[in-house]
C-alpha cells in the first residue's frame, strides 16, 4: 500500500499539468522584462525636454512670423498617416483576436467531447487551454510589437515635427 502519489495520477494528465507550469513560470519572467521596458513617464520626460532644448535654442522668444505653411501641412499630412497606419493596425489587432476566438473556442469545444476516464479528460482539457493560452499570448505579443511601432513613429514624428518648427531659430 505504499504506492507513490504520482502512481495514482494518469502521466497525461501529469504531463498536462507540468506544461502549464513550466508556462506560467516562463510568462511570469517574460512579464517582469516587459514591464522593466515599459516606461510611459520616462518617454515623456524625455519629449518634454527634447521641445524645452528646441524652445530655449530659440531664446525663449516667440517667432516673428508664423511657420512656413508647406512645414506645417507636411507635419500635419505625416500625422494623419500615422494615425491611419495606426488605426489600422488596430484593426488587424482585432481581426486576430477574433480568428484566435474562434479557434478557441473549436479547441477547447472539441476538449470537452473527449471520453474516456475523468482523469485523461482533464489532461486534454489542459491541453486545450494552454494551446488557446499561447494562441492569446502571441497575439498580445504582437499587439505589444506594434504598439512599439506605433510609439516610435509618433516619437520619431514628434521630433522631426519639432525640428522643423524651430529651424533656423536660435
Amino acid at each position: 500500500m505504499n504506492q507513490s502519489v504520482t502512481e495514482l495520477f494518469d502521466t497525461s494528465l501529469l504531463d498536462a499539468v507540468e506544461q502549464w507550469n513550466d508556462y506560467a513560470n516562463d510568462n511570469a519572467q517574460t512579464e517582469r522584462v516587459l514591464w522593466g521596458l515599459f516606461t510611459p513617464v520616462k518617454d515623456s520626460l524625455q519629449i518634454a525636454q527634447q521641445v524645452m532644448e528646441a524652445v530655449q535654442a530659440g531664446n525663449w522668444t516667440l517667432p516673428a512670423s508664423l511657420p512656413d505653411p508647406e512645414v506645417l501641412g507636411g507635419i500635419t499630412s505625416e500625422l494623419g498617416d500615422i494615425q491611419a497606419a495606426a488605426f489600422q493596425k488596430m484593426l488587424d489587432e482585432v481581426g486576430r483576436y477574433q480568428n484566435t476566438g474562434a479557434e478557441a473556442g473549436k479547441l477547447l469545444s472539441e476538449a470537452l467531447e473527449t471520453s474516456g476516464e475523468p482523469q485523461k479528460q482533464l489532461a486534454s482539457w489542459l491541453e486545450a487551454s494552454l494551446k488557446v493560452t499561447k494562441a492569446y499570448q502571441e497575439d498580445f505579443n504582437q499587439q505589444l510589437a506594434d504598439l512599439g511601432a506605433i510609439q516610435s513613429a509618433y516619437t520619431a514624428w514628434w521630433q522631426k515635427s519639432v525640428e522643423s518648427l524651430f529651424a533656423g531659430k536660435a
